[in-house]
């Protein structure tokens, strides 16, 4: 498998747990009044696992693609963040 298959894999697979853990997020469940259900140890596995990648580059000792998937990284966490509904605040219900 070349890096460059490797670097997508890996940020395929950081950017699907981002995505997880902001859709489960219980402040943006707040919004719709929705049950928060403790979700700490799923949250932490999302984690790991969006973090991995960076770990084994790490590693392996690959900077230029640790690098590349660190500010990828950022900017789906940014994107993600940017795309998901925010739940409201009480004084905006006035």
């Amino acid at each position: 498998m070349s890096n460059d298959t490797q670097l997508v894999l890996a940020l395929l697979s950081t950017f699907s747990c981002i995505l997880l853990l902001g859709v489960i997020d219980p402040k943006r469940w707040a919004k719709y009044r929705r049950h928060s259900v403790d979700l700490a140890k799923l949250r932490v596995a999302l984690w790991l696992l969006a973090l991995a990648p960076g770990i084994y580059y790490l590693i392996v000792q690959n900077g230029a693609d640790f690098l590349i998937w660190f500010g990828a990284a950022t900017i789906i966490g940014w994107l993600v963040a940017l795309g998901l509904p925010v739940g409201s605040s009480a004084n905006s219900d006035r």
